[in-house]
């Protein structure tokens, strides 16, 4: 009998029916999940989704919303500055999670409007993605804005954005020509009053604009209009002069609320007979913010005699304008008339992106020169590359992640700065190709803009690299970190495990597995991994020489062919990974032949799948036996056999398969989602009594971190099953201080966390559960002392960490105006103990207060063990966190 020929009829049976099988020819296909590619190039706009999650606590699964900010810090500009928000899925150990079907629904908030806002409202992370994109709106204000963003049943994430620039503190009046005729006329823009921060800088004006109040001290000699205004974004405002009859001086003064006021002497002179000898020259302000504008009303000539005196030319007076350094900025027009009745003229000042310096100088011919004029341009000179990455942890999946890798021009302060005309060339380098490459390796940061991106591809190697920015700065760095089940050894699973002794071909029955350590799958490196196989005992059965593992798959299939003779053979698969040879072994059994017929239909799915929306062909077998559980061929026509899974949010399989006649057993796809979990697979006979042999597959991400018992794993450690335990006396402090860490605690994500006083724990509570306690006098501080031990006299008290080797020493004479406590996080068995006690009420407080500060978690996230010291500075007898300082930590 030629079991190649009846598997092959089988075969051709299910292909007829599923056109999509029949596309697909090869053994073991690569998840489609491999050529995903996370694009956003458009902002993204929607409502919010609804969240359809496994349990919250699984590796894979999002537990929580984080912000990054790419860059975090940027111009205070008003403009939309694109694509800098990403709002990324995370599971419960920080590793990014896929959204599943549907899409994740995320709302944003920015705490403080005033310096910036979100384009986006609300966005959905669209399913199989990890992050989503938006833009950030500065505004004219610089400061400090919270972007906040929030998703039904996860925990909430938040980001600072700073947005650089200049506030106005004061007021500078410029008068430029400072001296006019006493003739009764208006003078267009001599009047120049420029915001100005504390340090003499250029600010714009806020939103709507800004009113100054101006005012002339001697209106007999001139006068002014009452007020001017700075429109937003503006750092100046100009308007008008009305000189009188009478020659003189008069003090101008610009006001407005909350800024220092100015003033400035104009004087007026008769008009005189001399002639025009010489060019004098104002720059007006000396002082404008280097963004290409074009500044007007800045640069002003005027004619006057040997005594300083305005003139007024008999005939049309060319007067040209020359500068030292026009990649700073130039005059425009760079020359201009003066007509009669003017003695003066205006010209523009176009600055540049560079922050510097010109000096300007204005010519005509028959006239002394004007002296040099310094005009400065304020902003920040580029000197250094910073690499931002936004997520800096993706999936080592083979996938494109758009608008990831940012890199942004600052001066040495960290500030943005503006690249100058013609741009700025950046070289790009990933550090470790074999983990993840750019899409490119140059990019250009246009001329007056600090910041552009590529895209990071990873590949199917976990693994970090870092990314490099240089080119004639200094270089800047970061490190990207992708995570995947690392291939670490061999799998071996035979399905069916036991045929027929009849020197058949039995194809996909061998399926060699590529596994991390702990079993789950791991997908295959460029150029896959090449298994071989052999058989023990060939006068069993043998089986085919080897087979490749593709690039991003995680099994291949082979072939068996039995002998005549029954009996059992060990199957062993070989393969190198990492340079390491790894075996794996199963046993295949043959049987007689018989002619007994179907009872049970089994399906047998691989033991594991990764939750990548992949369909994984050839990877469901499904099987007849008898009713003594041997193997045995389907009648004459087949037996078709319906497929279903009990939650396709899991895994789908196919609806039905047949198992041609004279075939013991047939094969057919499986498809994982973006969520991980188990679904069962039932088989069902139409029309048939065959008892149905279900199977569970169970798919994954299988990235969770191991848990580090550290202050960092807090959200960790005390996800679920915590209890806050009070002293049996149940004192005020105690409570107080149970009362002040618990809110962070629940805002970290700590499912229900239950106070109860320690003799009201159960022993199963109190031995198995994670318990956080408070006050010295906590029986489980004393059930479980962790090598704490405390000494003290009538003068001193000491606490020492004998594991550590760390201890405090206290006064007790210095009580009750300071304190000293300890906050210690230990593994005990597998759940986590915290204890927070200190000297007096005042420390155990102190503790609680100070770790109810949830960035305390991450400053000190490498540690587990705290000595505080509390001084009451202020001497009011209230703890106060600027009080509280970390005396050492271990």
């Amino acid at each position: 009998m030629n079991r190649n020929k009846r598997i092959f009829l089988t075969i051709t049976s299910v292909k007829a029916k599923k056109a999509l099988v029949l596309a697909f020819t090869a053994m073991v296909l690569i998840p489609l999940v491999a050529t995903a590619v996370i694009n956003n190039p458009t902002p993204i706009t929607g409502t919010v989704a609804a969240n359809t999650r496994a349990a919250i606590g699984t590796a894979g699964v999002p537990a929580k919303v984080a912000v990054t900010l790419t860059p975090p810090k940027t111009f205070a500009d008003k403009s939309w500055h694109y694509y800098v928000i990403k709002v990324e899925l995370q599971d419960l150990y920080g590793n990014p999670a896929y959204a599943p079907d549907g899409g994740t629904g995320v709302s944003l908030l920015s705490s403080n409007p005033a310096v910036g806002n979100v384009y986006d409202r609300s966005l959905t992370i669209s399913a199989g993605n990890t992050y989503a994109v938006t833009h950030f709106g500065s505004t004219y204000t610089a400061g400090t804005t919270k972007i906040e963003a929030s998703a039904p049943g996860l925990m909430s994430g938040s980001a600072t954005m700073t947005t650089w620039g200049r506030n106005p503190t004061k007021l500078q009046l410029f008068l430029a020509p400072n001296k006019v005729l006493s003739d009764d006329q208006y003078y267009n823009y001599p009047v120049i009053v420029q915001l100005q921060d504390a340090a003499g800088n250029p600010a714009p004006a806020p939103p709507g604009g800004l009113i100054v109040s101006l005012s002339s001290s001697v209106p007999t000699v001139g006068y002014v209009p009452t007020y001017l205004t700075i429109s937003e974004g503006k750092t100046y405002g100009v308007t008008w002069f009305h000189s009188k009859l009478i020659a003189g001086t008069t003090t101008i003064t610009a006001a407005a609320a909350g800024l220092t006021a100015s003033t400035a002497t104009m004087t007026t002179v008769a008009p005189g007979a001399a002639s025009a000898s010489k060019l004098a020259l104002w720059l007006a302000p000396i002082k404008l913010p280097a963004t290409s504008d074009t500044e007007s009303y800045t640069v002003v000539v005027q004619l006057q005699d040997t005594s300083d005196r305005p003139v007024k030319p008999s005939a049309t007076t060319t007067v040209s304008f020359y500068w030292t350094d026009p990649a700073v900025g130039t005059v425009s027009p760079s020359s201009v008339s003066i007509s009669s009745p003017s003695s003066h003229a205006y010209a523009s000042f176009v600055s540049t992106y560079k922050p510097s310096s010109t000096d300007i100088q204005a010519r005509s011919t028959g006239l002394t020169n004007s002296p040099w004029r310094t005009m400065y341009t304020d902003g920040n000179t580029p000197q250094k590359f910073a690499v931002y990455l936004g997520p800096s942890k993706v999936f080592a999946h083979k996938r494109t992640y758009s608008y990831l890798v940012w890199v942004q021009l600052q001066d040495n302060a960290g500030n943005p700065a503006r690249a100058l005309t013609g741009g700025k060339t950046v070289t790009l380098t990933s550090l470790t190709p074999s983990v993840g490459t750019l899409s490119s390796t140059s990019m250009t940061i246009s001329a007056g803009s600090d910041s552009s991106y590529v895209s990071f591809i990873s590949t199917y190697v976990p693994g970090s690299t870092t990314i490099t920015a240089a080119d004639g700065l200094t270089t800047g760095s970061a490190t990207m970190k992708t995570v995947a089940p690392k291939p670490y050894k061999l799998g071996l699973n035979l399905a069916p495990s036991k045929v027929f002794a009849d020197n058949s071909y039995y194809y996909r029955v061998v399926r060699v597995l590529l596994q991390d350590a702990s079993g789950n799958p791991a997908m295959a490196p460029v150029g896959g991994i090449s298994v071989s196989f052999s058989s023990g005992d060939l006068t069993i059965g043998s089986v085919e020489a080897s087979a490749t593992i593709p690039e991003g798959g995680f099994f291949a299939t082979a072939w068996f062919k039995s002998t005549g003779v029954p009996g059992t053979t060990t199957i062993t698969a070989t393969a190198s990974i990492g340079g390491v040879t790894k075996t794996a072994t199963a046993p295949m059994t043959t049987v007689s032949p018989t002619a007994n017929p179907p009872a049970k239909v089994a399906v047998v799915p691989l033991p594991k799948y990764p939750s990548v929306s992949g369909t994984y062909y050839d990877s469901l077998i499904v099987y007849l036996l008898d009713a003594t559980g041997n193997p045995t061929d389907a009648p004459t026509g087949g037996i078709s056999i319906s497929l279903s899974s009990t939650d396709t949010l899991v895994g789908q399989v196919d609806n039905g398969v047949t198992i041609g006649g004279g075939s013991m057993y047939t094969y057919t796809w499986f498809r994982s989602t973006w969520s991980p979990g188990t679904t069962t697979i039932n088989p069902a006979a139409a029309g048939s009594t065959l008892t149905p042999i279900p199977a569970q597959a169970t798919t994954g991400t299988f990235t969770g971190s191991p848990k580090t018992y550290n202050f960092g794993s807090i959200p960790i450690l005390f996800y679920t099953n915590t209890f806050l335990v009070v002293g049996n006396a149940a004192a005020a402090n105690e409570a107080m201080s149970a009362a002040v860490f618990g809110p962070a605690l629940t805002a970290a994500g700590t499912l229900s966390p239950i106070t109860k006083t320690d003799t009201l724990l159960t022993l199963t509570e109190k031995t198995s559960k994670n318990l956080i306690a408070f006050g010295y006098n906590n029986n489980i501080r004393t059930s479980y002392p962790l090598g704490i031990v405390v000494s003290e006299s009538t003068t001193w008290f000491n606490i020492t960490a004998r594991t550590e080797g760390k201890s405090i020493n206290f006064t007790k004479s210095s009580y009750p105006s300071q304190s000293v406590a300890i906050v210690y996080l230990a593994k005990n068995g597998t759940r986590a103990i915290m204890f927070m006690w200190g000297y007096g009420w005042q420390g155990t407080y102190a503790a609680a207060l100070f770790m109810s500060d949830t960035a305390k978690w991450q400053t000190y996230a490498t540690k587990h063990l705290l000595f505080l010291q509390w001084t009451d500075a202020n001497t009011n007898g209230f703890i106060e966190k600027t009080e509280i300082t970390v005396a050492t930590s271990a």
